[in-house]
C-alpha cells in the first residue's frame, strides 16, 4: 500500500480531540509518531494544568485513547474522560473570546 499523506485533522489540537475523529469520521485509528507519544512530541498540545497541584503536567500515562491521566509533580490520576470534559469546555470558552479582548481578560482565561 501507498503512505497516507492527508492531513485529516488540523495540527493545532491536541490529540485529547484529534484522536476521537479518526475513528468516528475515516474509520482507522492513527498510529503516527505524534498519536503514539503522549506528549505529542514534546508539544504538549494535550497537556492542562493538574486538578490537585494545579502544576501544567497532566497528560496521558500512554498512547491508549482511553487511557487514565497521570500529573507528572504529584502523581495524580484521573480517567480520561475527566480531561477531555475540561478540555472540550475550555475549546468553547476560547471560541467566544474575541481577539479584541484586553490582555487581563486573555491572562485570566489562561490561568484558569
Amino acid at each position: 500500500g501507498e503512505e497516507i499523506t492527508t492531513q485529516y485533522r488540523g495540527p493545532n489540537d491536541g490529540n485529547v480531540l484529534r484522536r476521537s475523529d479518526f475513528p468516528k469520521y475515516w474509520m482507522f485509528e492513527c498510529s503516527c509518531i505524534r498519536c503514539q507519544d503522549p506528549t505529542e512530541l514534546d508539544t504538549h498540545s494535550s497537556t492542562i494544568r493538574c486538578i490537585q497541584c494545579r502544576e501544567p503536567n497532566l497528560y496521558p500515562r500512554d498512547s491508549n485513547m482511553r487511557s487514565d491521566w497521570e500529573c507528572r509533580s504529584c502523581g495524580f490520576i484521573v480517567e480520561h474522560n475527566i480531561p477531555l470534559g475540561i478540555t472540550i469546555k475550555l475549546e468553547e470558552r476560547l471560541y467566544k473570546k474575541s481577539y479584541s479582548d484586553t490582555p487581563v481578560s486573555w491572562e485570566t482565561f489562561l490561568d484558569e
